[in-house]
């Protein structure tokens, strides 16, 4: 019985068990807290907070730009990636150009380098999954 409270009240690993439903800024919260705590990515968070499609990449841009929101830069690029796949065109916007300037004069390390280089070049050829990279369903980029 205490394993299953256990459970409920942490979440899945270490996220708050209603993860989902909480606003972007307390899911980033979250997110983070999480990361300091285990420091391990969690999918199911990055695809939660990309479900805020265009919010969730404007305020990843500022992380990319160095303004810190908490993340790490490579978590951070990788929900302006899910954004992208998740059918939000961020072609022209704040997060392609921060991806850019982070390419060009920001120093990142060979995965933040990758990472920063897969999302763009997602954006530019305006890549998308139908129906999303993962099992959610709507949010503000849905077209199916």
């Amino acid at each position: 019985m205490f394993v299953i409270c256990a459970f409920a009240v942490v979440g899945c690993g270490g996220l708050p068990g209603n993860f989902a439903q909480l606003s972007l800024k307390e899911q980033v919260a979250a997110y983070e807290k999480h990361l300091r705590s285990f420091g391990r990515p969690q999918l199911y968070a990055q695809s939660h907070i990309s479900w805020h499609g265009w919010e969730a990449a404007d305020l990843m841009a500022q992380d990319v730009e160095g303004k810190d929101i908490g993340l790490p830069k490579y978590e951070a690029i990788q929900i302006i990636n899910l954004v992208q796949l998740r059918g939000c065109s961020l072609r022209g916007t704040r997060a392609e150009r921060a991806l850019v300037n982070f390419l060009a004069t920001g120093r990142p390390d060979e995965s933040e380098r990758q990472a920063a280089e897969s999302a763009l070049d997602s954006i530019r050829r305006n890549i998308f999954e139908p129906g999303g990279p993962d099992s959610l369903k709507g949010g503000p980029c849905s077209t199916h």
